[in-house]
């Protein structure tokens, strides 16, 4: 009777919504100039669903908002090309420049052209876009198919002439271009560019319905002139693009060949309604449509189609490899951002192509010798932290998509979290990175230890029980760095929490955020993680202080930190999980308000309606997930956590035939039931959902606890942290240890064979190297090595001009504490000052006969970071009177050619002379010169250490 009952229901809401939606064109809904002001770094230009092209208009060529090539808020147009970007936060593509002229133009070698234009003649919607220029006299129209570029351009009917700018020389670096004429309707090339993607190949085949009339070069550039007849009209062209060779990029263009513009464009839109018709949804909100549609438009465009028709594609290795037939391989993958939403969104809507993302990596696994971070058109970009190709493959499989090589990914997950780079040695031998040991220390502790559950999960589930075991022993390695004094995740130096922590302050101990940020990803453990904090009333007042604080940042300026609900920064991925936990502090009816502020608060139907970098689809994604009430906060489970709906309802059409349907009451006892049964917590199974039947949610509270998310942990055991702020000492230096998690402390001194049980506080006088582990009869921790070094020099100082505190040194005697850092500023052991000048006192204890002093400092043109103009010295006696002085100037002249150099420079102050104190002036080099992307911007001296050499 129950299933009778249902059916009939699920009958009468079909019927009611084929009413409504059975004649929808998605493809007019989509607004594509969302994200396009602002900080969203969107393209509004035409695209298939994960096709290989992107052909759009390019408005600005340089500056982190010109990302996506276009900004709303430009003026002009440089031309349109056939590759961009969606959301990113560093620029490439753009590949194949061209722009429509109409009569005479000035066009220079060494200048990038460009016409003005106005959006009163723009539109745009999912696969198409169209605009006029020339006083209202060309018309441009774009639109693409999945390998090929279309565009159409309408000339008036006058004796002007009618040709295109095409411009190989756009933006990126040349390693290689070439150009051709093939015949009177047909033109080829190449650029082999170098910008993110190190080493970028682009091949293009171009056909034009209108014969060519001439073609002039612009001087040396590449810049050529592609005259028409004057009487030309309507000229359309189809452009075949290749990351393998012109070969590749023709045959890519002759499979659309006999097709016009008309038909291309029939074609996309009728794709991108397929699409978007995966999820119809209700609202009586026009802007909720238009967002929501928008936003699934946008979760669609990337990953990119990188493999050609003939199943070629060039793969990490930059060779050329084959497909077997009906694979593709795909390319563009931001998977620190993506993992969180992107892909668990897709693992409802997109299984088919997810195993062609998963096989995708594990080929360039094989082919690269490791999974992607952040791959781009083949090349590994270095960009962004964690191994979270992982994730994405643990959750695919665990939410039921398992056409893939098991074993191999279990292969290539291992080797990838085993690599030697990125700090992951010091992670698995210390359990925990040290900020003098790897930028971004914090991040990447807290990401491998999430993504060393997901592979302790696999491996669980293929019955590798060992491995299984290690790995989820290191995955609650996050521990090590839970400060339970302030209830922070906060960095570490030898074995001790850093100084002058302050958690709103942004430094390179996080990655694109601070401590706020981070302290609570712990995704897989958010149990133990609730524990740390006290339980879930202490989880709940966290969360309401995140939410509530002052959104002030301290610390260096993060143009990715947006969307700021207190501490709370929606504009960027680490914050995307938080609103959920109050579902596990008990609290759901907060998780609840929060998603529902920040759906109708961090997005608007306007071209700065994205609070942040669109990120390929995982901005997007994640709302369109939380508008259906749900959200995947642990990628890796089987689950999706919930929430409630944005929408009234909503139908999801999936891949397997079945129907998802979602809908919500306002009964209020807050029930949640599938198919008329209540669920028994705030989360529902990925592959009960695949079997389709309803979804019911009701009323804002609800009674149901949250899923559990916990790791047991008999056998971990955290490291001691040691009590100690300084490493350099004079006379003595006390020593004292404890342990978070209240296990008994062993220590040894300077070796670690010799244990003593650790009681209390005990000193030392001389230079000495500590071990200490925490051991009970189940296990050890790891083993925490400190070092502390005793100064015979009695020296200190004092500075008169104070450092910025993220670039504090580690302590407060930094420059004179006998720790010399290497080139990269990241890691903690520079003081920085920042746009000022910089004095301070150095009291060397008594008169002392000085042969010469020398300083250390670091120059990275690209971090705003360059050697001062001049040092100079006073040489002082114990009245602080003035003995004598030096000056040193730097005939080092900053260069653009070392903009991405980091090296380190000592000065000598070599003039011999007794004294009492030394003052020093340091003189800041200026603002950043007009070559530097941040031109007129203060610069930073960063200071490293002073020494002092006497007869």
């Amino acid at each position: 009777m129950k299933k009778t009952v249902l059916t009939l229901l699920t009958a009468l809401f079909t019927f009611g919504a084929n009413a409504q939606n059975e004649t929808r064109n998605y493809a007019h809904v989509v607004n594509p100039f969302i994200g396009t002001g602002g900080h969203g770094h969107t393209f509004p230009g035409a695209s298939s669903p994960f096709g290989m092209v992107q052909l759009s208009p390019d408005t600005r060529k340089e500056g982190w908002d010109g990302c996506g090539g276009y900004h709303y808020t430009d003026t002009t147009i440089h031309g349109f090309s056939h590759t961009h970007l969606s959301g990113t936060g560093v620029p490439d593509y753009a590949d194949l420049l061209i722009l429509p002229l109409l009569g005479k133009h000035q066009i220079k070698a060494d200048e990038t052209y460009a016409i003005p234009f106005s959006h009163a003649h723009e539109k745009a919607h999912a696969g198409y876009y169209t605009n006029t220029f020339h006083n209202n006299k060309v018309k441009v129209e774009l639109t693409t198919s999945n390998r090929t570029g279309f565009h159409r351009y309408t000339f008036p009917k006058d004796k002007q002439d009618k040709y295109l700018l095409l411009d190989l020389d756009y933006r990126d670096q040349l390693l290689d271009v070439e150009f051709n004429k093939v015949d009177k309707n047909h033109l080829s090339g190449k650029r082999i560019s170098k910008a993110w993607a190190r080493e970028q190949h682009f091949y293009f085949y171009l056909e034009c319905n209108e014969d060519i009339a001439k073609i002039e070069r612009v001087g040396k550039s590449n810049k050529y002139l592609i005259y028409f007849s004057p009487k030309t009209k309507e000229l359309e062209l189809k452009v075949g693009i290749s990351a393998v060779d012109v070969a590749g990029a023709q045959k890519n263009l002759k499979a659309v060949d006999k097709s016009n513009f008309k038909t291309v464009k029939t074609q996309n839109e009728t794709a991108w309604n397929k699409e978007l018709n995966k999820i119809e949804i209700f609202t009586s909100n026009k802007s909720v449509d238009t967002i929501f549609y928008t936003a699934l438009y946008h979760s669609f465009i990337a990953p990119n189609l990188f493999s050609d028709i003939d199943g070629r594609y060039r793969g990490t290795d930059l060779n050329i490899h084959q497909l077997k037939e009906n694979e593709k391989q795909y390319t563009v993958f931001s998977l620190w951002d993506t993992f969180r939403g992107a892909h668990p969104l897709f693992a409802l809507t997109q299984r088919e192509r997810s195993v062609d993302f998963i096989n995708t990596f594990l080929n360039q696994y094989q082919e690269g010798g490791k999974l992607p971070m952040w791959e781009l058109s083949g090349n590994y970009t270095g960009c962004m932290i964690g191994y979270h190709a992982v994730p994405v493959i643990v959750d695919a499989y665990f939410k039921g998509i398992r056409e893939f090589d098991h074993e191999l990914a279990l292969e290539a997950m291992i080797s990838t979290a085993n690599a030697k780079e990125l700090g992951k040695d010091f992670y698995r031998t210390q359990g925990v990175i040290y900020q003098e040991d790897e930028a971004e220390s914090v991040s990447k502790t807290l990401e491998y230890a999430y993504n060393d559950w997901c592979i302790a999960r696999f491996a669980e589930a293929l019955g590798k029980d060992e491995i299984a075991q290690e790995f989820y022993l290191r995955s609650l390695n996050y521990r090590n760095l839970f400060n339970p004094a302030n209830k922070f995740m906060q960095p570490k130096t030898n074995g001790a929490f850093v100084a002058n922590f302050i958690p709103s302050e942004v430094n390179f101990n996080y990655t694109e955020a601070n401590s706020w940020q981070y302290s609570l990803f712990a995704p897989h453990d958010i149990e133990g993680l609730t524990q740390l904090l006290g339980g879930q009333q202490a989880l709940e007042k966290w969360l309401d202080n995140l939410f509530s604080t002052s959104s002030d940042l301290a610390g260096r300026h993060q143009v990715d930190i947006t969307g700021l609900i207190g501490q709370y920064a929606h504009g960027n991925e680490p914050s995307h999980h938080m609103a959920y936990l109050y579902n596990y502090a008990g609290k759901p009816e907060k998780t609840r308000q929060m998603l529902h502020k920040i759906l109708k608060e961090q997005y608007s139907n306007a071209p700065d309606g994205l609070s942040g970098n669109e990120d390929c689809g995982q901005m997007s994604a994640w709302y369109v997930l939380n508008a259906l009430g749900m959200y995947s906060v642990t990628p890796g489970a089987s689950y999706y956590d919930l929430g409630l709906p944005l929408v009234d309802s909503a139908r999801i059409h999936l891949e397997n035939g079945n129907t998802l349907i979602i809908t919500k009451t306002n009964d209020p006892k807050g029930q949640i039931t599938w198919n008329g049964k209540k669920l028994t917590d705030l989360s529902i199974d990925a592959q009960t959902l695949q079997q389709g039947g309803r979804l019911q949610f009701a009323g804002l509270n609800t009674s149901l606890p949250a899923p559990n998310s916990q790791v047991h942990d008999e056998n971990f055991l955290t490291n001691p942290v040691f009590e100690a702020t300084q490493r350099v000492f004079q006379d003595s230096m006390r020593v004292k240890l404890m342990s978070t998690d209240d296990n008994p402390i062993y220590y040894s001194i300077n070796n670690a064979l010799n244990w003593n049980y650790y009681q209390d506080e005990f000193y030392i006088y001389e230079d000495t190297k500590i071990f200490a582990k925490s051991a009970t009869k189940l296990g050890e921790s790891k083993t925490v090595i400190a070092t502390f070094h005793k100064d015979f020099n009695n020296y200190s100082y004092q500075l008169l001009t104070p450092y910025d505190n993220q670039y504090n040194g580690g302590n407060e005697q930094a420059l004179m504490d006998g720790l010399k850092s290497g080139n990269n500023y990241r890691t903690g052991l520079y003081q920085g000052f920042e746009g000022k000048d910089v004095e301070l006192l150095i009291d060397l204890d008594t008169l002392v006969n000085l042969e010469r002093v020398e300083i250390s400092f670091l120059q990275y043109i690209n971090a705003w970071i360059f050697l001062p103009q001049q040092v100079e010295v006073d040489y002082l006696d114990a009245n602080m009177k003035v003995i004598a002085s030096d000056l040193v100037q730097v005939n080092d002249p900053a260069l653009e050619s070392e903009y991405n150099l980091e090296k380190k420079t000592t000065l000598a102050l070599d003039k011999e002379s007794t004294a009492r104190y030394l003052k020093l002036k340091i003189k800041n080099y200026g603002s950043c010169p007009d070559w530097h992307l941040g031109s007129g911007g203060k610069t930073w001296i960063f200071m490293d250490e002073i020494e002092i050499f006497t007869k």
